[in-house]
């Protein structure tokens, strides 16, 4: 079982309990009976934690449940979403039961929540960066790297008596616009090039979108386990750079 008192992603620690659904927990024997109750009940796993097992509806097997997909209830969502990079699910074992965690409960709203502070810390601190390099918000050199949609806000609300900061009406993919065509700016982030810089924020973008927006989906695959969890970490790492003091994610 993982312990629950080290977080793989240090103080990102929303419960795991949240996201998860009441396992149908079986025997060896019991499952070999009722292979046509789960499939009909949509069932796709079947955890034998006494037995160190779970059963594969689709596959119509036994396999050996990994002593790493168990959890405790104190691990948060972001450990059980590294797991599910390895695991097609995981289980967590608390007082009432054991509990279980899919590709599918990766959608729900705490997900977001979680990640969403991350997101919020980054646009402020790339926002900052730019207000004290560029204090002079009619910068021509600023204002040639914004799209119109942002120049064209900024400018009405001028008109209307409210100054405010060109970088107040900018979006993630502004700030990166403007900061890759800065030497410094790029500096500052802790990348060497911008190359570098746009390489490291590839994906980014599309993640804050997701986020901020919850009609869109997050996990269609396995696959976009290990690209959300890449993200997160870029994040953090972007954040540890800049001095925010957040912890990066540890490599497993």
């Amino acid at each position: 079982m993982v312990d629950s008192d080290v977080g793989l992603f240090g103080g990102y620690r929303e419960g795991c309990m949240a996201i998860s659904s009441k396992a149908e927990v079986g025997s060896v024997d019991g499952v070999r009976d009722n292979v046509g109750y789960y499939r009909d009940k949509g069932y796709d796993f079947v955890p034998i934690p006494s037995e160190g097992l779970y059963f594969c509806v689709e596959d119509e097997e036994f396999k050996e449940l990994d002593e790493e997909q168990v959890l405790e209830s104190g691990n948060g969502i972001l450990d059980a979403i590294q797991y599910l990079d390895r695991y097609p699910f995981v289980l967590i074992e608390s007082g009432d039961g054991f509990f279980i965690i899919t590709l599918a409960d990766l959608n729900k709203r705490c997900v977001r929540e979680v990640v969403y502070p991350l997101v919020v810390d980054l646009e402020k601190r790339l926002s900052e960066l730019i207000v004290m390099k560029y204090s002079d918000p009619d910068a021509s050199e600023l204002i040639a790297r914004l799209g119109d949609h942002t120049v064209g806000h900024w400018y009405k609300a001028k008109l209307e008596g409210v100054e405010l900061h060109v970088a107040e009406y900018m979006s993630l993919s502004d700030m990166v616009n403007v900061i890759q065509g800065d030497k410094e700016l790029v500096s500052e982030c802790g990348f060497s090039s911008k190359t570098q810089f746009r390489n490291h924020f590839s994906g980014l973008i599309d993640l804050r979108n997701k986020i901020m927006h919850p009609n869109r989906t997050l996990f269609n695959s396995k696959e976009d386990v290990s690209r959300f969890l890449k993200r997160v970490e870029r994040i953090n790492d972007v954040l540890g750079d800049l001095g925010c003091g957040c912890e990066s994610p540890t490599h497993r």
